[in-house]
């Protein structure tokens, strides 16, 4: 067994000690953690040699378990207080009323399978999670997991592709575009630490940084590039504290000298020109989307999980398809195809939702009438990351396929949680001052 197969084992098996024995959040990172580290062969070199066990379904029988054995210790958040959760809930039962009539028979029941496990997660993340220290822990596995594929990326040159990425990263995510994804969702959270914490955590987080934003480089991804773009405009726009606002400015110009210091010519030629009778957005992307919308305009109601790739050699030429079918690289369309207008609307109505709730929980903290504890603070500057990042996946939704990426829930289950958790601290807050005064 090699060093990397022993060290996730003994990672895994610590997570889940802890989770029987302490609290259900340990169970969270473990699940987390195989996300990032997934032990499937197919996926990682180092996995050949762990047991073949359906891991994520283990973690997660293992945070059930837990959550029944230490039932007093957690939050205590019901899944009726989740309020983006019902939109989420509605789309997973429009997949099942369609799946009777979806076209590919053999994939929908997985992918329906897939998005409801997401939800199962979602709801496990923001009753285990019980309180801010917590949740800080949670942010610095993700720091060290993407730690550890951009360093993977670093020092395997036999990952890169035609000058890009491939074959490396999390299960729902090996092509260099999805893999961007994942890393662009982690620059928000890089960013606060720079601006808020201690030095030591600074520092930390700077040598972090390098291989993440050299990872994505290697991705050579044009829309990860665009959602990087539209991740610092939130963080700058919708930080309302003048003197944070001017350090927020100071860091994302030195992650631009940075990032741009890191890239290579192969990324450079993709973003300034294209092969003769290329599509400009790469791979006859705007080609394959207009097919996708006369696709729609026949099947209005949809035609079910992983119908569009089931249905595009009867729409497009083959010299858009690859392997006799094709994917449509944009998850709204994906949506609209396969769930239809119903169900792009619930999709859509999910995510707004969501950003709302972390819209909401900054100014109730913000207007808040007595000084805000540290706890306050913290999910004052982690609902603005937590947002940054959603918009970052949302803006690479529109370039990859992503209804099918975990990562995604679990952001919106961060979002849940620090909405439901700072809603509990200020009347807990301002019960104290009323006391106390």
């Amino acid at each position: 067994m090699s060093l990397h197969a022993l060290g996730v084992l003994g990672a895994v098996s610590f997570f889940f000690v802890m989770s029987l024995s302490k609290h259900p959040f340990w169970g969270v990172l473990g699940y987390i953690f195989l996300y990032y580290n997934s032990p499937s062969p197919d996926i990682n070199w180092w996995a050949y040699s762990l047991p073949q066990l359906r891991w994520s379904f283990l973690a997660a029988a293992i945070i059930l378990i837990s959550l029944f054995l230490h039932n007093k210790d957690v939050n205590g958040f019901r899944v009726t207080e989740m309020p983006n959760l019902r939109w989420f809930i509605a789309l997973a039962i429009l997949m099942a009323f369609i799946l009777p009539f979806a076209v590919n028979k053999q994939a929908a029941p997985s992918k329906l399978y897939d998005f409801v496990r997401y939800l199962i997660v979602f709801v496990f993340l923001v009753k285990s999670v019980p309180d801010m220290r917590r949740f800080d822990l949670l942010i610095w596995l993700i720091f060290l997991c993407c730690l550890n594929l951009s360093w993977e990326a670093y020092i395997h040159p036999e990952y890169r592709q035609h000058g890009r990425l491939e074959g490396i990263g999390t299960p729902d995510s090996t092509d260099a575009n999805m893999f961007a994804s994942v890393l662009v969702a982690c620059v928000p959270f890089l960013v606060r630490e720079v601006l808020f914490e201690n030095w030591k955590r600074k520092v930390l987080v700077a040598c972090i940084s390098v291989f993440v934003l050299n990872a994505i480089v290697l991705c050579g991804s044009r829309g990860s590039l665009i959602a990087l773009t539209f991740v610092g405009a939130v963080l700058i726009l919708m930080e309302n504290d003048r003197k944070a606002r001017k350090k927020l400015t100071i860091v994302m110009a030195l992650a631009v000298m940075l990032f741009v210091s890191l890239l290579d010519p192969v990324f450079i030629e993709r973003l300034v020109s294209t092969k003769e009778g290329e599509d400009a957005t790469g791979a006859g992307r705007t080609k394959i989307w207009g097919y996708g919308l006369v696709m729609s305009q026949q099947h209005p109601f949809g035609v079910g999980s992983d119908g569009f790739k089931y249905l595009s050699p009867q729409y497009m030429p083959e010299s858009l398809l690859t392997g006799g079918v094709r994917s449509p690289h944009n998850t709204y369309l994906k949506v609209l195809v396969e769930q239809g207008w119903l169900g792009l609307f619930l999709f859509l109505a999910a995510w707004v939702h969501t950003l709302l709730l972390l819209h909401r929980i900054r100014c109730k903290i913000k207007r808040f009438s007595y000084e805000a504890s540290s706890e306050l603070t913290s999910i004052l500057q982690y609902s603005l990351s937590v947002e940054a990042a959603i918009v970052g996946v949302l803006v690479c939704s529109i370039f990859v396929d992503r209804l099918y990426f975990e990562l995604s829930y679990i952001l919106a289950g961060m979002a849940v949680f620090l909405y439901l958790h700072g809603s509990k601290l200020l009347v807990e807050n301002e019960q104290l001052a009323g006391v106390t005064s």
